[in-house]
């Protein structure tokens, strides 16, 4: 009897110690969320809900089980930017459009962050202090006014995406090359003249955006990027698309628009993953036929070129959807090109020197046609839902008011010489090899 007496003591001693303990935790903890909350509040007057305590009710604020902030969106300001308080759990900062000048330290002291946008303000410098946000995966900057970016860059480790676009950046320091786990680089809109070839040590690279630059060189040294999905490096002064270009078996889309390029080599041919290419506003003469390996192809621009000849090669561009070969000097259409089976657009304005029959493209309806400008013989009803001619959009309904409707003997002209080009093609080759087999065995005798 006496030792159950003395359990029962024992137990209710271990469960009042245990319920005293339980209960400075949990206050502890109540304590600091509402210190993180109050630290806050002056920065969010007008953005949350409640009273100051609630922050993490706020759409714009998010908190953890535990209550600490972990990431916070603000724009508009009220306080100085200087007095920010320290959120020791804060991993997601965005700060966009708040009329900063400067990145201050009390930011700078918010190791644990993840993701910092400081986009759309007015800072000119990157301080030294910014390696102490080792922790980094995404940083941008864009809008701003940086013109150098630091050699510090490189102790942000963790980078995966970087962006600072928009800014007076004119060179890559080499020390940017080291940030191994960067996976989209977005620097348009800056004054960079020049791509180090170093550029091949981020092979991991998924995207690179440097449009809107100065950049004369792409260099060959891209090849090594063999990860590389996505280029956009139109508006700039490139004249030559290296071989090595087309090495790059991820490539899917590839934007050169508004360049000085004369020539699509027929490397090419060896971008098969390729979805969309647009090229328009250069100075491109001829579409090589190289361009029937691109199967993948959904997305093609020519637009405002010199281009006077279509290879009849483009019927093999099965999944083509929107075509755009407007403004160039092109006279006739190959009749392959009506093969296309899935087009839902497409723009054959300003081709002053055209004169074409319009007949169904692989027996479906387009969706939007543009004939601005261009001459056609005749049109078979049912081609286009929309069409844009004469500067006015009418529907296929009302295209008998506009165009001749080609009969069928003209439909049928169409696709016989087409069977016709293939059959002399096909008896050129076969003569050819003929011809080839009869001299090896001459030479051999």
């Amino acid at each position: 009897m006496k030792n159950m007496e003395i359990r029962k003591k024992f137990l209710f001693l271990f469960f009042l110690i245990y319920k005293i303990s339980f209960s400075l935790v949990i206050g502890k903890k109540v304590n600091e969320t509402e210190t993180d909350c109050v630290k806050l509040s002056p920065f969010i007057q007008g953005h949350t809900k409640g009273d100051s305590l609630s922050c993490c009710e706020n759409d714009e604020i998010e908190c953890d089980n535990d209550g600490f902030i972990t990431s916070l969106k603000i724009t508009g300001l009220m306080e100085d930017i200087n007095l920010f308080p320290f959120l020791s759990r804060i991993e997601e900062l965005q700060f966009n459009n708040n009329d900063i000048k400067e990145i201050p330290d009390s930011i700078l002291k918010l190791t644990s962050l993840k993701i910092l946008n400081l986009g759309e303000n007015y800072i000119e410098v990157i301080p030294p202090t910014i390696k102490n946000l080792s922790k980094l995966e995404k940083f941008a900057l864009y809008e701003n006014q940086i013109e150098v970016i630091p050699s510090v860059i490189e102790n942000l480790t963790q980078l995966e995406t970087l962006d600072f676009s928009t800014n007076k950046i004119k060179k890559l320091p080499n020390e940017m090359f080291n940030l191994k786990n960067l996976k989209f680089l977005i620097l348009y809109g800056n004054q960079i003249e020049v791509i180090p070839s170093e550029i091949e040590n981020l092979s991991k690279l998924e995207e690179i955006d440097v449009n809107i630059n100065q950049i004369e060189v792409i260099p060959p040294a891209i090849q090594n990027l063999t990860q590389l999905e996505i280029l956009y490096i139109y508006n700039n002064n490139i004249k030559i698309l290296p071989n090595e270009l087309f090495s790059l078996k991820k490539l899917k889309l590839l934007s050169i628009y508004s360049n000085q390029i004369k020539v699509i080599p027929p490397a090419i041919q060896n971008s098969s993953q390729l979805e969309i290419l647009d090229v328009n506003t250069n100075q491109i003469e001829v579409i090589l036929p190289a361009i029937q390996n691109l199967s993948q192809l959904e997305l093609l621009d020519v637009s405002i070129n010199q281009i006077e000849v279509i290879s009849p090669a483009i019927q093999n561009l099965s999944q083509l959807e929107l075509l755009d070969i407007s403004g160039n000097f092109i006279k006739t259409l190959p009749n392959e090109l009506f093969n296309l089976k899935n087009i839902r657009k497409i723009d054959l304005k300003n081709n002053q020197n055209l004169k074409t029959k319009i007949i169904k493209f692989g027996n479906s309806t387009i969706n939007n046609c543009n004939f601005n400008n261009m001459n056609i013989s005749c049109y078979e009803q049912h081609t286009c839902n929309f069409i844009i001619f004469n500067n006015k959009k009418f529907t296929d309904d009302e295209a008998a008011k506009e165009f001749k409707i080609c009969s069928q003997r003209e439909i049928d002209e169409l696709f016989n010489s087409t069977k016709n080009t293939k059959d002399i093609i096909i008896g050129c080759t076969i003569v050819f090899l003929s011809i080839l087999i009869i001299f090896i065995l001459i030479y051999i005798k």
